[in-house]
């Protein structure tokens, strides 16, 4: 959905060949309060991804007041994606008791939650017990210029097989955090 509020997905599945390109599961773009609840997505690109429009955008339009709990994410190039069209902001995201199970990387990021664009601020964006199994990438995997995360909570989370919290693969410019609070996560590499 593009330019839209108050949408409800709930109890929804979307199933793709695993191998299949350009097969997003929901990608809710410059949209307002969205609640994304006890779906299965089991795609070839991205399972769910929160964008806000290009750099040529001509009204830049955040996409915020997103909620993603009780859902099932399988193979995608990342669980939930933010980005990496992204210049209207994206703000007050929260992912809850959500599993992401063998996502991969094809190029670029990938992992549980995968982070693209350049310039990234997220604000309010809490992660907790999610769990992961990633064949490739990190719990959190960042591909921004500049990343900075303000009133973040990663808590909870349990990875295997991947990076520990968050692997910066092309933070150039600075990677930030304030009043980010990280506690009672599990990782396992290996």
């Amino acid at each position: 959905p593009y330019f839209s509020n108050d949408l409800k997905f709930v109890g929804i599945t979307v199933e793709n060949p695993s191998d299949s390109p350009n097969t997003d599961g929901l990608d809710p773009e410059s949209c307002k309060n969205v609640r994304i609840s006890n779906c299965h997505i089991d795609v070839g690109d991205d399972c769910i991804a929160i964008k806000a429009g290009t750099e040529d955008t001509y009204e830049r339009i955040a996409c915020e007041n997103i909620t993603i709990t009780n859902c099932t994410m399988v193979h995608g190039h990342g669980g939930v994606v933010l980005g990496s069209e992204m210049s209207g902001s994206i703000r007050n995201i929260t992912i809850s008791n959500c599993a992401i199970l063998n996502s991969t990387i094809v190029k670029g990021p990938g992992g549980a939650i995968a982070i693209l664009g350049k310039d990234c601020s997220l604000i309010n964006v809490s992660i907790q017990d999610v769990s992961t199994q990633n064949d490739d990438g990190g719990a959190i995997d960042c591909n921004a210029s500049k990343m900075y995360l303000t009133n973040t909570l990663f808590e909870g989370n349990v990875a295997q097989f991947g990076a520990a919290l968050c692997r910066e693969t092309n933070s150039k410019g600075g990677f930030g955090y304030n009043n980010t609070f990280i506690a009672n996560n599990k990782f396992f590499i290996g």
